[in-house]
């Protein structure tokens, strides 16, 4: 399968799974250890929102380009494309823990 692009349903959204540093910026190459999942992540897609059992209509807080804290589990794996070695996600948005203000990622 080879997608191009994902539009989430309801209050899902399209996360890319940051990838764990090889190297420091000296060039000293890091452990295996290191290279565990990342638990950050960047909202690439969102979708439009859900209605509560309520009847109540609640749109995503989150948006493309925030930096977002993932859980340990969770999520749906999206078949990576060809072209890319993007690992891409999809999360409801209620399952996200946090979102990560920091300029250093």
């Amino acid at each position: 399968m080879n997608f191009t692009k994902i539009k989430p349903l309801l209050n899902r959204i399209v996360v890319k799974r940051l990838q764990a540093p090889q190297k420091t910026v000296g060039g000293i190459l890091l452990p295996d250890k290191n290279s565990e999942k990342q638990k950050v992540g960047l909202v690439t897609e969102v979708g439009p929102g859900k209605f509560l059992t309520s009847g109540v209509f609640v749109k995503p807080t989150l948006k493309p380009g925030d930096y977002v804290l993932l859980p340990d589990y969770g999520g749906v794996k999206v078949p990576k494309n060809q072209n890319s070695e993007d690992e891409l996600y999809i999360f409801q948005e209620d399952d996200i823990v946090g979102i990560v203000n920091d300029n250093k990622i």
